[in-house]
């Protein structure tokens, strides 16, 4: 059963109480919309972890000022907040 379908079939049932109808569309509603631009629950724990912070592994430092390391996820070499291969957000904290 699709999300529209299940809203239309929660809103004309009287046998539901009235706030788990509101949950249950919300809910729906939700779900319509992660279907229409294609983000799955698995993206949505893939985009979650790549924007959580990593320490770089193997690093090296130039200058006392540049930090040159290699990214946890793809062992892209990495220099900023962000891998530009794969996304993966950085945590330079310890090491600065």
């Amino acid at each position: 059963m699709k999300p529209q379908e299940a809203i239309k079939y929660i809103q004309e049932h009287n046998t539901i109480p009235d706030n788990v109808k509101d949950i249950a569309i919300s809910s729906l509603k939700f779900k319509q919309q992660f279907d229409e631009i294609g983000l799955t629950i698995e993206k949505v724990k893939e985009l979650k972890e790549k924007s959580t912070p990593k320490k770089p592994n193997k690093y090296d430092e130039f200058n006392c000022e540049i930090h040159l390391g290699y990214c946890p996820d793809c062992d892209n070499v990495v220099n900023d907040d962000y891998c530009e291969c794969c996304g993966q957000a950085l945590d330079w904290s310890e090491i600065e």
